[in-house]
């Protein structure tokens, strides 16, 4: 077997390709015929398992855009769920923490070490500002 073969594909065609050779030359060869049948097998039996490889990856994709279409139509249900909630209970119950949903407390108040805005007298008289 050539050692640039590196893929399972490129491995079963190069044996299926030295295994049509070998029943071709039978006749020379008589003394190979038993390995030659059992890799004849081999490779039938390769053959139906990458047949059923194949089916199941289709079988995965299809498998999975199921999934995802589940999971798209949970998340909306959910939404739904959690707005209902938030009607039921309210947006400001702490009962919607037991839900894992953030109960509406306020906002935040304004951050104490902004520089205040000017007035209208620093703006009128520059001198009034401080150093």
């Amino acid at each position: 077997m050539p050692r640039n073969i590196t893929t399972q594909g490129e491995t079963l065609q190069d044996l299926k390709q030295l295994a049509t050779s070998m029943a071709a030359n039978s006749a020379e060869i008589s003394h190979l015929d038993s390995p030659r049948i059992r890799l004849e097998a081999i490779l039938q039996q390769a053959g139906e398992l990458v047949t059923h490889q194949a089916a199941l990856a289709a079988s995965r994709q299809e498998t999975s855009e199921q999934l995802r279409e589940l999971i798209t139509e949970a998340r909306r249900l959910g939404n739904f769920l959690r707005i209902g909630l938030k009607e039921h209970y309210g947006p400001r119950s702490e009962k919607l923490a037991e839900y894992r949903l953030q109960p509406f407390r306020g906002r935040k108040s304004a951050k104490p070490d902004e520089p205040a805005a000017p007035t209208e007298a620093t703006l009128t008289n520059p001198e009034a500002q401080a150093p």
